[in-house]
């Protein structure tokens, strides 16, 4: 059984200690990772990241001869005698170097073998579980019904797509799905256009950054192009984000990229939500995000050929945040928004 380190200071000192027996589990020792789940799921709720805060107690054969019914609940609780113990293990190295000296105090020995191996394939496990719950809250605030539980359209799994997020790196299908190659090249495309953030400008440096990285082309090599985004890049000037007269001519360049390079694009990242994308992921995991931007965004953004991008956008961004931001989020909207009234602004522009 699995007890947190309260718990085993309590059984060591007082030579028992208070247990539902259905925290008792059955696991053959040196058992797949996999196979130690149960044994996890059943004990106190701890902090995923404290190593110190959890110890295995493996039991003798004979341990129900240790063991009392609670006068109190004789049927679900009984009180387990230190006796009954055959072995006190802890999670990691640094745990064993933690609670063996406590031990040695009151003449418990804490066993030098870990379950570094089954305890570090449950927290990524629950956490993995907890980034896909955080996604699936930020959907369900938003009315949005994506199923996280299929697979989507570019043969990526939601834990796929987890484990993208959260640790960068080439899942080996070829060629990259554009998702990959949006979270592969995150930093280096936010940080290539961080002084055009806030002007219409911005649009356009990121469509030049995600041409650059997705297909490894210079977009501006092209002469047509180079000529029109001379002429757009002119005419935005360092006009805001919402000036009409950029908008329009940004948009006359998106055209005219995705007639140019229609493979660089799919419905999720197109030459539209491609920069609304970049940003709000990169403001997130900079702590930048203005969640009232993002709302006026996600609300402005739900219907039509911009709607595949908000499906994505919203469970993506649950999963950078995890859990608990997830919540604090959505608790900050509901606290300071009226979220039944979507914007009018259909581009996502801020208040």
């Amino acid at each position: 059984m699995a007890i947190t380190a309260t718990e085993w200071t309590s059984l060591c000192n007082s030579g028992r200690l208070r247990l539902f027996k259905d925290r008792v589990q059955r696991i053959r020792p040196g058992s797949e990772p996999a196979t130690y789940g149960p044994l996890f799921a059943t004990s106190p709720t701890t902090h995923l990241s404290d190593d110190k805060d959890l110890v295995v107690l493996q039991l003798r054969s004979d341990w129900p001869d240790f063991i009392e019914p609670h006068p109190d609940a004789e049927k679900k609780v009984f009180l387990l005698a230190l006796e009954a113990i055959e072995c006190h293990l802890v999670m990691t190295p640094s745990a064993y170097d933690y609670h063996h000296p406590l031990g040695q105090r009151v003449g418990v020995e804490v066993s030098p073998d870990t379950l570094m191996e089954p305890w570090t394939w449950w927290v990524e496990t629950e956490l993995e579980r907890s980034r896909i719950e955080a996604a699936r809250h930020l959907l369900s605030y938003f009315g949005l019904d994506t199923d996280l539980s299929q697979t989507r359209a570019d043969g990526l799994t939601w834990g796929q797509v987890s484990s993208l997020i959260v640790r960068p790196k080439p899942t080996g299908i070829d060629p990259p799905t554009h998702l990959e190659t949006l979270m592969l090249n995150l930093r280096s495309i936010s940080d290539n256009i961080a002084e055009t953030r806030g002007f219409a400008r911005f649009h356009l440096a990121t469509l030049i950054e995600w041409i650059e990285n997705r297909l490894g082309i210079d977009l501006l090599a092209d002469e047509k192009l180079l000529s029109l985004f001379e002429s757009t890049r002119a005419t935005v000037g360092d006009s805001p984000w919402g000036d009409d007269r950029a908008e329009i001519a940004v948009d006359e360049f998106r055209s005219a990229v995705v007639t140019r390079h229609p493979e660089a694009f799919t419905d999720e990242i197109s030459p539209w939500t491609v920069g609304w994308i970049i940003k709000f992921l990169a403001d997130t995991k900079s702590e930048l995000l203005d969640p009232s931007e993002f709302r006026n965004f996600v609300y402005g953004s739900q219907r039509g050929d911009m709607q595949p991008a908000v499906e994505l956008l919203v469970p993506v961004l649950g999963i950078l945040l995890g859990s608990v931001k997830s919540l604090s989020l959505t608790r900050h909207l509901s606290g300071t928004a009226d979220k039944t009234q979507p914007p009018e602004n259909s581009h996502g522009a801020s208040d």
